[in-house]
């Protein structure tokens, strides 16, 4: 391939910005110290893997361990798990894996799937034969595993995996330059950057920016340009670039997200108009694979989600062939219908309908899959369903029903979460008998988890007669101890310090709020973004909390939008959309360049952070249960 002089110039002067963002931000990786393990490859076959573990010096294991990989394999991720076997000092596993594969990334679990060492960032042996040259690709590969599979699956440390995935790109950018010009890995790195260091990063940005969009008619360096406009919130210039793409590329990547990102927010499709624009999707864009014909055909079962219409749901079923996705389709549909303030019975019963369906479907597929070939998400999943339909029960008031197919949740092998937990207790009750609910959670009395859903019931429980009440009261001190320390160990984990982080922020009716004129108060600061839809299912809730403390000036409850990827208008238009009632628009609070969910260290979303009167910060995390924190806090 040939450049002319001044394109040669060009890229010249991308490469030197670049090099620019490289310095930067340079990379904070450790070395890797003497007292982690280290997991690497011996041998491959055309079939199978085989690898040497060396686990770290102060790491007990138990008796019966498994080397745990993930990879990337004919454009869908894989999980493959083998027993590691003693091997002198060390242990060896044998691991089958696809020829064609290049890139891995692995852990060390017991028996049950429960991670015992990921080195954090996880193990990255290298599947080719030593000397062998490594093609490009294995590193974006890398980064894709990192990202989003191996971090779930393998339960990473987020932000060490971010640090590696930066370290991972400035090696290649720095090998191979040409990487640059592939859209989807630089673009991530961009906003990781970005994202870590707006100020220093802004001045550098523009300026790629402006040489990106100079290079005549080369759509993935105007594709470039116009994603770092838009992250920059440069309304204007990444308009205009985009209409300049669309015309010179009218069948071309951009051209295309643009169709589906329509689609996506279109509100008044019908099957038949969704039908029509597959029909001109395909004539009009090159890509026409199952996984884009997937995104029309799952708008148009959501379609019949909307209308409660379930006569087309396996024809669509069918098309998607995605079960896994299908089923949390159906779980997201029936939890939203079930937690609506006065569901008709109508909407119960298509609830009822979503959730069987859901739950025959993973029992099949959990039927079907190897054991080794289990990530975990399917027997989650199961979870989650079998909770749903609980829920389904209960507002049924078929509290049996309920009670089967609690005991069924409770025997995934998986441990319960709070609300399962919760859940379980209430329907054993309710079936059982108060006495043994009590039993129950007397035997779970020590798991911190469960502390406040333990407290919630004890006052009920223990009144069972013959009960002393100097047992209650000395399990409900216990309890206030292990809430207070579970959450200090949270706070710690995540934040470092309990030190309240002060900030100013405009809310939707554009007055400003500050920390301190909040200062004395309970402060519950919820995290959400537009795009999550968990998030969008918690706002509800969020507004009954701030109904239920409105005339309590101790407590102040802050719904901050953030993480938005949009400009500042087109942000607050669509919070103002999504909350749709003023009387909340002064609780609402827009972090535009999330610089406040940086300084809370807010690696993903819904997330609620509540603060002490006393400033410290006292609980951080997800949860459904804000009342009892804020209740325990007031006393610190």
């Amino acid at each position: 391939m040939t450049y002319s002089f001044k394109t040669a110039l060009l890229y010249s002067a991308i490469s030197r910005l670049v090099a620019g963002i490289l310095l930067c931000f340079p990379t904070t990786v450790k070395a890797q110290s003497s007292v982690k393990g280290t997991l690497q490859m011996v041998k491959r076959s055309d079939t199978t893997i085989t690898l040497l573990y060396s686990p770290p010096s102060l790491l007990r294991l138990p008796e019966n361990i498994r080397a745990a990989v993930v990879y990337k394999h004919e454009n869908d991720y894989h999980y493959c798990a083998a027993p590691l076997f003693k091997n002198g000092d060390n242990f060896k596993s044998v691991v089958k894996l696809p020829a064609k594969v290049i890139a891995v990334v692995a852990a060390v679990t017991d028996q049950k799937g429960m991670v015992l060492d990921n080195n954090e960032t996880g193990y990255r042996p290298s599947v080719f034969e030593k000397g062998a040259s490594i093609p490009m690709q294995t590193y974006a590969e890398t980064v894709e595993l990192l990202s989003d599979y191996a971090w779930r699956i393998l339960k990473l440390n987020r932000k060490s995996a971010e640090e590696a995935i930066i370290s991972i790109y400035q090696q290649v950018f720095k090998d191979y330059p040409e990487l640059k010009k592939n859209d989807p890995d630089f673009r991530y790195y961009l906003r990781l950057m970005y994202s870590r260091n707006q100020d220093s990063m802004r001045p550098v940005l523009y300026q790629l920016a402006d040489s990106l969009s100079t290079l005549s008619k080369n759509e993935k360096n105007w594709g470039n340009a116009r994603f770092i406009y838009k992250l920059l919130g440069e309304k204007y210039a990444y308009e205009q670039l985009e209409r300049k793409t669309i015309t010179q590329f009218p069948n071309g990547t951009i051209a295309q997200d643009i169709f589906l990102d329509s689609l996506e927010r279109s509100t008044n499709d019908t099957e038949s108009t969704v039908l029509a624009k597959l029909q001109y999707y395909i004539q009009t864009f090159p890509d026409t694979s199952e996984r884009k014909k997937y995104v029309f055909y799952n708008k148009i079962l959501h379609l019949q989600l909307d209308q409660l219409r379930s006569e087309k749901l396996i024809e669509y079923e069918e098309l998607i062939n995605k079960p896994a996705v299908v089923a949390n389709s159906y779980e997201y549909y029936a939890e939203a219908l079930l937690t609506q303030e006065k569901p008709s019975k109508n909407k119960i019963h298509f609830a009822g309908v979503l959730l069987q369906r859901a739950i025959r479907m993973v029992e099949k597929q959990l039927q079907n899959s190897l054991p080794e070939q289990n990530d975990g998400t399917l027997n989650t999943s199961y979870q989650k369903l079998l909770y749903q339909y609980v829920q389904y029960h209960i507002s049924e008031k078929r509290f049996d029903s309920a009670f089967h197919f609690a005991e069924s949740m409770a025997a995934t092998g998986i441990p319960m979460n709070e609300e399962m937990y919760n859940t379980y207790l209430t329907v054993t009750e309710q079936v059982k008998s108060p006495e043994y609910a009590y039993q129950f959670l007397l035997q779970n009395i020590n798991n911190n988890e469960y502390a406040r859903f333990n407290l919630q019931h004890l006052k009920r429980l223990s009144a069972v007669p013959g009960k002393s009440g100097k047992e209650a009261d000395s399990l409900r001190v216990l309890l206030v101890q292990k809430i207070n320390q579970q959450q200090r160990d949270k706070v710690l984990k995540q934040m470092g310090n309990f030190h309240m982080r002060k900030f100013a922020l405009q809310n939707l009716n554009g007055d400003s709020v500050t920390t301190k004129a909040l200062k004395g108060k309970t402060i519950v600061l919820d995290f959400w973004a537009s795009w999550c839809r968990p998030c969008l299912a918690t706002i509800p809730a969020m507004k009954q909390y701030i109904d239920q403390y409105e005339n309590d000036s101790t407590v102040a409850i802050l719904l901050i939008d953030t993480y938005e990827f949009d400009t500042p208008e087109n942000t607050i238009a669509q919070a103002k959309k999504i909350i749709n009632d003023k009387k909340y628009f002064g609780r609402v609070l827009i972090d535009q360049q999330h610089r406040i969910a940086r300084l809370y260290h807010i690696e993903s979303v819904p997330q609620q952070i509540v603060i002490a009167p006393s400033g410290e910060i006292f609980s951080v995390g997800e949860t459904d249960d804000l009342r009892t924190l804020i209740e325990v806090s007031k006393g610190i």
